[in-house]
Formats: C-alpha cells, sequence, structure tokens
C-alpha cells in the first residue's frame, strides 16, 4: 500500500473509531483502493461519453432553432 493510502486509511479507521483486526487490513484494503480506483476510472469514462452525446444533441438542437427562425 502507498504511504498516502495508509495514512489515509489509518486516519479513517481512527475517525469512525474501528479497532484493529488481525492485521492483514493492508492487504484488504490494497484490494478495496485498487477497486475504487478502478470504478473512478469507469465512472469518469461513462461521464465524458455521456457530456459528448448531450453536447452533441445540444448543439443539434441550436442549429435547428437557428435555422427555423432564420426561415421566418
Amino acid at each position: 500500500m502507498k504511504p498516502h493510502s495508509r495514512k489515509l486509511y489509518q486516519l479513517v479507521r481512527a475517525k469512525l473509531h474501528l479497532g484493529e483486526r488481525d492485521g492483514s487490513y493492508e492487504e484488504e484494503s490494497h484490494i478495496s483502493v485498487d477497486f475504487v480506483i478502478r470504478a473512478f476510472e469507469k465512472m469518469e469514462r461513462e461521464l465524458i461519453r455521456w457530456m459528448f452525446i448531450l453536447w452533441i444533441g445540444q448543439v443539434a438542437i441550436t442549429f435547428m432553432m437557428i435555422s427555423l427562425l432564420v426561415k421566418n
């Protein structure tokens, strides 16, 4: 586990008043940190994809509205 991850883990455990179990939290937290990182990366890709879809939709609607106003 990276030093900053370990420090954050220890701060959270201290703040929540959680006791130490058997000392194997490093391996468990490493797995959970990797899982969280992958989840955030996936969410970021999904967010970027939806942003582009919405931007394209906005541009299309704006173009259609302007073209209708210009015709009249």
